[in-house]
């Protein structure tokens, strides 16, 4: 629906800019007011055609608008492309240009303006690039192509190789590339052309079951639910397709997609009103894969209550949890009933701020209530017109934790002005509900310099009531390793790194485990592995405790090394250090087959209490 409306607007912007240059020449207020008129009754009579109702089209155009907007702030993946991305798209703008100037003047301002619109929605996201910008304008360029001319056909030709060369290289960092043409062939069988492709025997909520039978659930579960109206949190509905549940969605079921505040009202108010779902179930974020996942993780590393405040909030406030199991891959799963009455949050303000990037910042301790902060971010000049232009920048938040801990969400920027999520940090659920810590301090930072104004005020403020019951996670630990005398033991410089090494902590209610992440590889150079990847601690006898770790996708470093399997060179650890007191040497070794090799260029001290 949004590419939909996103290409409607490219034709009207089109069709503007050739009635613009026609203005220039002459004015000719018949034209302009036929086309505005026309343009509005189209719109509407198409619209009434599709959903039947005038409401209903304003709102498709409200939503699309929001998410226009939306979606060239927030929806936008923290990388940097490289600099041949933007010399093969500006050649094509040239080549745009000069047909404008040297053939059809009238065609200048309609080109000018469906790149900017195609390079926008291309590289506005990134990875849409080959779709919404190459494709779009290797299409252009063939038609102009067809025009008599040694110019058209060189400009074919120039415009050709750089979207050719843009569309089949990286545009930035491990980023999707254009498949080669007539590489491979697909021909289809001819024997019974008008086969369907499913089973017409089956109805479609048959096929649903059996498309999605990984997100089926257990019968105590849905026994739970019946054949009550039920809605998912944050976004996979398959689950109701494949229990066959009486699905009720909100107005934009996705919350990753809930990017402005308008958006997110909508969502809001229809989980407040009286015709809301009876049950929700509140499924773990788009990067979970086991049972141990942080179920708050969404999609581009963003904290799931952060992504849509008004509507988290809506849910705390109007359902309570009642039931816990497992689904697809044993991710965790809550189910929400409808309280009674609603419980409203009723923030209560404890602090004004003016914040700075870059510093941390107290919170207040409140014991199950809620802490947000208010930022009231303020975009520069510079900042506005890139978020016009091209895409929005990258803020991301930072929490420490009670136990020490620090750990870093991207952040939206236009919902944020709605409350960002301060304390505690959920990370999970289980039989009792939550799972979380309470955060001591929040800091907010971003890598431009003139994207924003380097201050703004900030509210800290506390709900007046206990809205959730959560408690630490418990922590699971890596398993020590038992190394038999056959095996030796040899120290080496290894190819590695300890990107992140946080120190227990054991006070009277929190114990944390040390905690390491990084990568360790045989060879970066041939791109091989060792057979395991053990965390070594190392007392001042020289003594060796191994522990094993956990595997952890790198995919950078395939873009750094070219070797594919270095993804696997990955690992994290949670080591128990309980019992150990005095001061250790922390390193990373590498075992193959009876040999383990201690990394001593990767050594860190650590001293135990």
């Amino acid at each position: 629906m949004y590419v939909r409306f996103f290409y409607g607007l490219i034709a009207v912007a089109v069709l503007g800019g050739y009635l613009a240059v026609q203005f220039l020449k002459g004015f000719r207020l018949k034209e302009v007011i036929a086309f505005v008129l026309a343009f509005a009754v189209s719109s509407l009579l198409i619209g009434m055609l599709i959903y039947g109702d005038i409401r209903l089209v304003v709102k498709y155009f409200t939503v699309n608008m929001q998410l226009s907007y939306g979606n060239g702030v927030d929806m936008t993946l923290d990388i940097e492309n490289h600099r041949f991305a933007f010399i093969c798209s500006f050649i094509v703008l040239g080549c745009f240009i000069i047909y404008g100037i040297r053939k059809h003047r009238l065609f200048l301002i309609p080109l000018a303006v469906t790149w900017l619109l195609l390079f926008k929605l291309g590289f506005g996201r990134a990875d849409h690039y080959v779709t919404y910008f190459v494709v779009p304008c290797a299409f252009i360029m063939l038609l102009i192509s067809f025009e008599k001319g040694y110019l058209t056909k060189g400009l074919f030709f120039v415009s050709f190789f750089s979207l050719y060369y843009l569309g089949t290289h990286p545009a930035y960092n491990n980023s999707q590339r254009l498949a080669l043409a007539f590489t491979t062939f697909n021909i289809p069988s001819l024997s019974n052309p008008f086969k369907l492709p499913f089973n017409n025997d089956e109805t479609y909520e048959e096929r649903m079951v059996q498309a999605y039978s990984q997100y089926k659930l257990d019968k105590t579960f849905l026994g739970k639910i019946g054949t009550d109206s039920v809605d998912v949190y944050p976004y996979n509905n398959e689950y109701m397709y494949a229990n066959q549940l009486n699905y009720k969605p909100r107005p934009l079921f996705q919350n990753y997609m809930t990017l402005t505040p308008v958006l997110d009202q909508a969502n809001s108010d229809y989980l407040r009103g009286a015709g809301k779902p009876k049950k929700i179930i509140w499924n773990s974020g788009l990067g979970c894969g086991d049972a141990d996942c942080d179920s708050f993780i969404g999609l581009d590393n963003k904290f799931i209550l952060n992504e849509d405040p008004l509507t988290s909030m809506a849910i705390f406030e109007n359902y309570k949890v009642s039931e816990f199991t497992h689904g697809r891959n044993s991710e965790p799963l809550l189910l929400l009933t409808s309280r009674d009455q609603t419980l409203a949050a009723d923030f209560v303000t404890r602090k004004n701020e003016r914040m700075q990037f870059g510093v941390w910042y107290p919170l207040p301790q409140a014991k199950n209530s809620i802490v947000k902060v208010f930022p009231d971010f303020k975009i520069s000049l510079v900042g506005k017109i890139k978020n016009f232009l091209f895409r929005g920048d990258i803020v991301k938040v930072r929490y420490k934790l009670k136990s020490g801990l620090q750990k870093e969400y991207r952040l939206n920027i236009i919902n944020s002005h709605s409350g960002v999520w301060a304390s505690p940090l959920l990370d999970g659920f289980d039989e009792n509900g939550f799972t979380g810590e309470d955060v001591t301090d929040i800091m907010f930072e971003t890598d431009s310099s003139y994207y924003f104004e380097p201050e703004f005020d900030a509210k800290i403020a506390t709900s007046a009531v206990p809205l959730i019951h959560y408690q630490r996670r418990k922590i699971k630990y890596n398993d020590p390793v038992t190394v038999s005398p056959s095996v030796s033991v040899k120290d080496i410089d290894c190819d590695g790194s300890i990107d992140l090494l946080t120190e227990p902590a054991i006070t009277d209610d929190v114990i944390t485990p040390l905690v390491l992440k990084g990568w360790l590889a045989k060879s970066t150079g041939q791109g091989t592995l060792f057979d395991a990847i053990y965390v070594s601690l190392t007392d001042k006898n020289q003594h060796h405790r191994f522990v094993a770790s956990s595997k952890n996708s790198r995919g950078d470093l395939i873009a750094v090394f070219g070797k594919p399997d270095l993804e696997n060179a990955g690992f994290t650890a949670n080591v128990d250090t309980s019992g150990l007191h005095g001061d250790y040497t922390v390193s990373l070794s590498g075992r193959t087959g009876d040999q383990i090799f201690v990394c001593r260029n990767l050594q860190r001290p650590l001293t135990l209490k």
